[in-house]
């Protein structure tokens, strides 16, 4: 990953060298657009397959509404990774989801669906982004929301300052 990271398409692998996430956690197919430190757009392609699937819901198959917002989340993430990457951070640095704000459920997503995630920075500054984030199924919303993310750097110093103290 270089300067040449900017709105291009990753596939699995590029993804793997980006984010830390593996299976069955990484929630990312595909990455069709990335825009370092600014959007992203990306896939999920929901299988039975996935192990969630035996539980939720037996005879109903819905992916839960927070593997969706994890995809969202490491979708962010990336957009992050991909930025830190083009100013020289070694890929594969871990970033966390810090904050969710007004995400909504409209649609059921179930096995068969193809989710298109999308993510657009709207704010952020010393180590921590905002974004506006959307997943659609055959154009049709299904979730939307707000996250914030922070970069290992800025996560590690809120990790000092509540360990003293115990969660808060």
């Amino acid at each position: 990953m270089n300067d040449t990271l900017t709105a291009q398409s990753l596939d699995a692998d590029q993804i793997a060298v980006l984010l830390p996430h593996r299976w069955p956690m990484l929630m990312l197919d595909a990455v069709t657009e990335v825009v370092p430190g600014l959007r992203a757009t990306g896939i999920k392609n929901v299988s039975n397959g996935e192990p969630w699937t035996v539980g939720h819901f037996p005879g109903k198959v819905v992916l839960p509404g927070v593997l969706a917002v994890e995809a969202l989340a490491q979708l962010a993430l990336l957009v992050c990774a991909a930025e830190g990457v083009r100013r020289g951070r070694r890929p594969g640095t871990i970033g966390y989801l810090t904050g969710l704000r007004s995400f909504r459920f409209r649609r059921l997503v179930v096995p068969g669906d193809r989710m298109i995630l999308t993510v657009e920075r709207t704010a952020g500054a010393s180590g921590v982004s905002e974004f506006r984030g959307e997943a659609t199924v055959n154009g049709i919303v299904a979730v939307t929301g707000a996250l914030t993310a922070a970069d290992s750097e800025y996560a590690h110093h809120i990790q000092s300052m509540t360990s003293e103290g115990g969660s808060r």
